[in-house]
């Protein structure tokens, strides 16, 4: 039987209402439940995916929001974990969205509305985490709880002796029943291969009408997306997506009510010019009550992507004790 973990709650309240956010540091500092109730309400409304905890312990990283590093998205061919650095061939495990949401990350700071991780990664030394790359990286991430919404901030600095190329990205799983209008910042799609597990050419592919996400696509529960698209749009420093369907709440006597629910997320233009949210992606996953929305400061593959010089990748290239930060926004609005 596995070792019970921490499981940390974190609310805000005010007159207005309450927003609780559960976080689990052991299970690579992922938040698996946040929802926000008014004060009057009876109940509260999911932001995330409603999943028991039981059902989460069995494989942390598919729920919640986990955090994608160093090497967000599928690496390699077929996600075979290759990748070719500065005229090296590597490889990493394991090959999906990287070893930071596997990882148990360390609680330095903790309050009613806000929580503080670190990690701090070695491969030099003995890992079960199997990468020939010698990463060296100390990652701080934040997160706070604000009424309807919270806030992530992501700190990292490559504490070795050479540039350790990374990506990042963040993986929530809004809570969706479908059918939804999804609405992405993106002009821009990346062409995929077609290996059981795909990843982008390098190609890119101008969005028609039938993947206009700028006003908003229908998704219904039949639909399937695993998708990257590129060429974000930013206004006044921000980029928005989000999604959009009918809730039904019991929100008092007598009886239910109806409400139009806009979940989004909101991330912030970088101010350092080598690292920035460049991607999203759009993942439905088959048979649950889930939408991801995906932040990716580069595309999945992104190391082979660069060492192949294809344009618009945004590979970040951390420097010796050179130190990045990023963050972005989640929440609620009752429409």
């Amino acid at each position: 039987m596995s070792e019970p973990v921490r499981v940390y709650n974190l609310i805000h309240k005010n007159k207005e209402g309450a927003t609780s956010a559960c976080i689990v540091p052991a299970w690579g500092c992922n938040l698996i439940a946040l929802s926000y109730k008014k004060t009057k309400w009876r109940e509260a409304i999911p932001i995330l995916e409603t999943v028991d905890l039981s059902i989460i312990a069995l494989k942390p990283t598919s729920y919640g929001i986990p955090i994608l590093g160093p090497t967000a998205g599928r690496v390699g061919t077929n996600q075979n974990g290759k990748f070719n650095y500065k005229g090296k061939q590597y490889i990493i495990s394991p090959s999906r969205h990287g070893f930071f949401r596997d990882m148990a990350w360390s609680v330095i700071k903790i309050s009613d509305t806000e929580l503080t991780s670190a990690l701090n990664v070695d491969l030099s030394k003995e890992s079960k985490h199997v990468s020939n790359f010698p990463y060296k990286l100390y990652t701080e991430v934040s997160i706070q709880v604000y009424c309807g919404s919270i806030r992530y901030q992501l700190k990292c600095k490559n504490t070795g002796d050479q540039v350790q190329p990374i990506s990042f990205g963040f993986h929530p799983y809004f809570h969706s029943t479908r059918p939804s209008i999804v609405k992405l910042p993106v002009k821009q799609s990346w062409v995929l291969d077609t290996h059981k597990e795909p990843t982008p050419t390098g190609e890119l592919k101008l969005l028609g009408r039938e993947q206009n996400f700028f006003n908003g696509l229908e998704v219904t529960s039949s639909d399937h997306w695993d998708d990257i698209f590129t060429d974000i749009e930013y206004l006044d420093g921000r980029a928005v997506a989000s999604t959009e369907e009918e809730h039904e709440i019991n929100i008092g006597y007598p009886n239910a009510r109806r409400l139009h629910v806009k979940r989004w997320i909101s991330f912030k233009e970088s101010e350092y010019p080598h690292i920035k949210f460049n991607s999203v992606q759009l993942y439905t996953p088959p048979g649950r009550n889930a939408i991801a929305i995906e932040p990716l400061t580069s595309p999945p593959n992104a190391i082979n992507l660069d060492d192949k010089g294809c344009k618009g990748v945004s590979l970040c290239e951390l420097q010796p004790k050179e130190v990045i930060d990023i963050e972005f926004n989640l929440g609620i609005d009752i429409l």
